[in-house]
């Protein structure tokens, strides 16, 4: 997505995938623009390549890094899609594992979600994660100085890397809350062990879960998952 806002003034940097750039990290005194309140930090990001300028956006920092190109446009004001229908085009369709997830239902995506937890399974449980959920994992807890999170193990102090055993126990369908168009929430039961107990105790607890397909063809994805409705 970076690339597309880069792009937008004429930067395309897509080239350089897999090459080693320098990365400048400004902070800027200007603020977010209005149709992203109410964020308002704001980072200039600047790619060097042999001391070429082949990148440049803006972003957010801390918590939720994606914002908007350096003229101040959105991804859907130069793209004419929202995420879910631009993230469609970069899903590999073919790969066995999201063959495997977009014929789940998704009861089986929650169980599937949590069984991986529970194995230490990090490719398959965050498979079962929207694209959109996992990149709250760039930037979510992060350092302002860095440009983004080294890993998902240095997101949450109570994380995954913290749980020693997550035991399924039952689901159940909730309504009425108001979600969006398209979504479906459940109520897991999940028994946790954890290896420290930081911000949460072991044993049995909730966990609220909101599912969305973010494309027919990908199937149903988890989009966040929390302890509250």
């Amino acid at each position: 997505m970076n690339n597309e806002l880069s792009k937008n003034i004429g930067l395309d940097y897509s080239e350089y995938l897999g090459k080693e750039v320098e990365v400048d990290i400004y902070r800027l005194r200007e603020p977010l623009p209005e149709y992203m309140n109410p964020r308002m930090n704001s980072r200039g990001i600047v790619l060097k390549y042999n001391s070429k300028i082949v990148g440049a956006y803006i972003d957010a920092g801390r918590h939720d890094c994606f914002a908007c190109s350096l003229d101040r446009k959105s991804l859907t004001d130069f793209t004419n899609k929202e995420w879910d229908h631009w993230i469609s085009d970069y899903i590999n369709y073919n790969n066995e594992l999201e063959i495997e997830l977009s014929k789940m239902e998704p009861e089986d995506i929650v169980k599937q979600y949590y069984k991986a937890m529970n194995s230490h399974d990090q490719k398959m449980q965050f498979a079962c994660l929207t694209r959109q959920n996992l990149c709250n994992y760039l930037a979510a807890n992060m350092d302002n100085n860095l440009l983004m999170n080294a890993g998902y193990n240095n997101v949450y102090m109570d994380g995954e890397q913290n749980v020693k055993s997550a035991k399924f126990i039952s689901l159940r369908e909730v309504s009425g809350l108001g979600n969006p168009k398209g979504t479906v929430e459940y109520a897991a039961t999940i028994e946790f062990k954890f290896k420290n107990e930081i911000t949460s105790n072991s044993g049995k607890q909730t966990r609220f879960i909101i599912l969305k397909k973010e494309s027919d063809k990908s199937g149903w994805r988890i989009d966040s998952e929390g302890t509250g409705p």
